[in-house]
């Protein structure tokens, strides 16, 4: 974040124990269904209105929780990595040239919990554990219509258009572009390449996901081809602009 911008962070970044953090979901996801009763009753009418102002501070701070662990410097896990099927994952790292997978991420969090639509600049297996997850995907192409933020500021690489609830008026070309959609079930590998823009949202409660990700294929200018392709076109666009906004 190194741009002159006015930024109010929309998350809080919380250091915890894995247990404290079971803990904490396990609490706000017994307020939250007993929310969801009290509405049924009431037939989903004047709820907010007759709550209280403590009680609706008291909601606000129970807010969704999600966890993302790198899993480096985890000796303890050592006997369960070695279980893992490497040999398949590199050889598909061999057959496209990437770099040997050398990040995960461990993902969890309560049903509803969402990572706002962005790009990553690495090859990405993304794999789903436990549970359901939805995610939508749109193709470096569509650029234009997801509406960047500067790489100088503190989203870097995300959306400023919302497709949960996009404002077409500030942001009119997202209703041209062109997601794909899937929900991911336990047992599902889904390949999220460079450049490709994604949305996930938690559909069952502590849905659990893994990340590998791996340096993308390097591209020499002496077999480089042309017309471009999107993905290049968005990697040139991203330098030019490094090169004009950071300094």
């Amino acid at each position: 974040h190194t741009g002159p911008y006015d930024f109010k962070p929309p998350t809080t970044l919380r250091s915890m124990q894995f247990s404290e953090f079971l803990n904490q979901v396990s609490k706000r996801e017994e307020a939250r269904m007993q929310d969801e009763t009290k509405r049924k009753e009431q037939g989903g009418k004047g709820l907010e209105n007759q709550k209280s102002e403590s009680e609706k501070k008291e909601q606000r701070s129970r807010g969704l929780l999600y966890m993302q662990e790198s899993l480096a410097g985890h000796a303890e896990m050592a006997p369960e990595f070695v279980k893992w099927d490497w040999p398949w994952l590199l050889n598909i790292v061999k057959r496209f040239g990437w770099g040997v997978p050398d990040r995960n991420i461990l993902l969890t969090g309560m049903r509803g919990a969402t990572t706002p639509a962005h790009y990553d600049e690495q090859e990405n297996m993304f794999c789903q554990l436990r549970g359901k997850k939805e995610v939508y995907l749109w193709a470096p192409g569509d650029w234009q219509g997801m509406y960047a933020f500067p790489c100088n500021h503190a989203c870097d690489r995300q959306a400023m258009v919302n497709p949960d609830n996009p404002d077409l008026d500030r942001f009119p070309l997202f209703r041209y572009t062109r997601p794909h959609h899937v929900v991911l079930e336990a047992g599902d590998i889904l390949y999220v390449p460079v450049g490709w823009w994604h949305h996930f949202r938690i559909l069952e409660h502590l849905a659990l996901s893994i990340t590998f990700w791996s340096k993308q294929r390097k591209v020499s200018l002496e077999t480089l081809e042309f017309p471009l392709s999107q993905r290049q076109l968005l990697t040139v666009r991203r330098n030019l602009e490094e090169m004009v906004t950071i300094k």
